[in-house]
């Protein structure tokens, strides 16, 4: 085969997964599910506190006042100096929330979870052409990210807790940290997909692949998108917090439309469904 010919034939499975993007309308189920986890995103927060505050006795004193130091400094590494309206919120948010406080976020953030999730099974419903799973599957999924985020906010924040006895513990767990959440974020990638797209029992290595790509995406748009932040920063700085609002929304968008293009790979490798077409798969939400 010429370099020519290997040159196009590389870029058809590219060019199908970008046409039955496009034919889903994926871009919009992408705003629609970003808009109901962004309001999620500080009853999440809370949440996830108060899942420490509970655990610590186990986790050891500090570990709710670690984690909210972790999440606001991911938030600024991701929104940048410039656009720290959201993380300075959910700073004072966190740091001063109340017993009373942390328990209303738990049910809000379990209610808007459910309520994003549903959005996102309905997208990837779309995906398959099947018809999309119940609000059960919703509320599973919600249980298992608030569990899933508060056990990965401790790994990520905490000293190593696992290795208490080895030498040198403390610095192999800072090399072994970010690995484990990337491999965390590769899991719950697989879970999500492998749910919302009904797939097939031999289709792993479809869905495994699907959620490298929704990963890399995830890591690629965290990393690049504070290049973003820094041209429009001047933008939003006279929108005060709605402009860090506006902001966090465009991230979260892009993490949604990287699920989703992830989908849209494993679609293409296990090939026709055999089922329902697309028009099958829409309804009301």
């Amino acid at each position: 085969m010429t370099p020519v010919r290997q040159r196009r034939s590389s870029r058809r499975p590219v060019l199908r997964v970008l046409t039955a993007a496009s034919a889903h309308r994926l871009p919009a189920l992408a705003g629609e599910s970003a808009f109901f986890a962004s309001l999620a995103v500080f009853p999440a927060l809370l949440t996830v506190v108060a899942i420490l505050r509970a655990a610590g006795p186990a986790l050891g004193v500090g570990a709710d006042r670690a984690a909210v130091e972790g999440m606001t400094r991911v938030l600024r590494i991701v929104l940048t100096t410039r656009g720290t309206a959201a993380a300075d919120a959910a700073a004072t948010l966190l740091t001063t929330s109340s017993a009373q406080l942390l328990t209303g976020g738990t049910v809000a953030a379990f209610v808007l979870l459910v309520r994003a999730l549903r959005s996102v099974l309905y997208a990837l419903g779309v995906v398959t052409g099947r018809p999309p799973r119940t609000w059960r599957a919703a509320v599973v999924l919600a249980i298992l990210l608030l569990l899933g985020g508060a056990t990965v906010t401790a790994a990520a924040v905490q000293d190593p807790l696992l290795l208490p006895d080895v030498p040198a513990g403390e610095v192999l767990w800072s090399v072994l940290r970010w690995p484990v959440v990337a491999v965390a974020l590769l899991g719950w990638a697989v879970l999500v997909l492998r749910v919302g797209m009904r797939s097939r029992r031999r289709g792993w290595r479809a869905t495994i692949i699907g959620a490298a790509v929704a990963t890399g995406g995830w890591c690629g748009a965290s990393a690049v998108f504070p290049l973003y932040v820094a041209l429009t920063a001047q933008l939003t700085a006279g929108l005060g917090a709605l402009g860090g609002g506006l902001i966090l929304l465009v991230w979260i968008y892009l993490l949604m439309l990287a699920l989703y293009l992830a989908a849209e790979v494993v679609a293409q490798l296990e090939g026709p469904s055999g089922s329902a077409n697309d028009e099958g798969a829409r309804g009301p939400v």
